[in-house]
């Protein structure tokens, strides 16, 4: 019995002691907007994440046209590699998020080819979705705001 109550103790300390961030791995995961649009994103936390009286910064990486879809996978193929190398996270540790656009949606409000602004240059879905990640993000306590 006082087996049985040491292994529940142990348990539940072990349980409540662990950090529930993984660090030094991309983390895929869904955002849902306010309108209900869901934006796929990944994100990074490095291994100083979380340290007492230490804060990291936030880096959003937005990719290009050729990473688009809904895997939540293509986006991650260029340049995200370096970014959370350990050489660089080193150097430069940051919390990096990578959201993937929808196949047919586009960052920013142009027209393909033609690089001209449409609908007024109003602010795209794929972008508010990104905005509105980044609003929830920033309320993390862990991440420089400065």
């Amino acid at each position: 019995m006082n087996r049985i109550i040491l292994l529940f103790i142990l348990g539940f300390i072990g349980f409540y002691g662990c950090n529930t961030v993984k660090k030094g791995v991309t983390i895929p995961l869904n955002f849902t907007t306010a309108s209900k649009d869901t934006l796929p994103y990944n994100i990074f936390y490095p291994t100083s994440y979380g340290k007492k009286g230490e804060k990291v910064p936030l880096f959003l990486w937005l990719h290009g046209a050729g990473e688009r879809g809904n895997d939540n996978k293509a986006q991650l193929k260029n340049v995200v590699p370096y970014l959370i190398s350990p050489d660089v996270q080193l150097e430069f540790p940051a919390v990096i998020v990578v959201p993937q656009c929808p196949k047919e949606g586009y960052w920013a409000p142009v027209k393909r080819f033609e690089w001209s602004i449409v609908n007024g240059g109003a602010v795209t879905p794929p972008m508010n979705a990104v905005m509105q990640l980044l609003d929830k993000l920033m309320l993390d306590p862990n991440i420089d705001k400065e």
